[in-house]
């Protein structure tokens, strides 16, 4: 996608496929995401009216849980008397 008041290109390829998450981040997705990120962000910037302007984006070792995980581990919790069940319930099922 080309800005109509610059000459940046925006990188569209955000879309890491169809690879697990953990198969993308050893195979180096992490440099094509960050690389997307920055082009975004440039591109962005420039439109502003910034067109020199660095951009770097940073990773740090945030692993992403689903749901499932966190009901998984709050049950977990329950069952040892870490936490009690209403909590379990008020947070899954209102």
């Amino acid at each position: 996608m080309r800005c109509s008041a610059c000459s940046w290109t925006m990188c569209a390829s955000l879309t890491p496929g169809r690879l697990p998450l953990r198969a993308f981040h050893e195979e180096g997705g992490q440099g094509v995401i960050s690389a997307a990120i920055s082009s975004i962000c440039r591109a962005a910037l420039a439109c502003m009216g910034y067109p020199d302007a660095s951009v770097s984006v940073d990773f740090d070792d945030f692993i992403i849980a689903g749901t499932d995980s966190d009901k998984s581990q709050m049950l977990a919790e329950v069952s040892a008397g870490l936490v009690l069940g209403w909590m379990y319930l008020q947070r899954f099922y209102g």
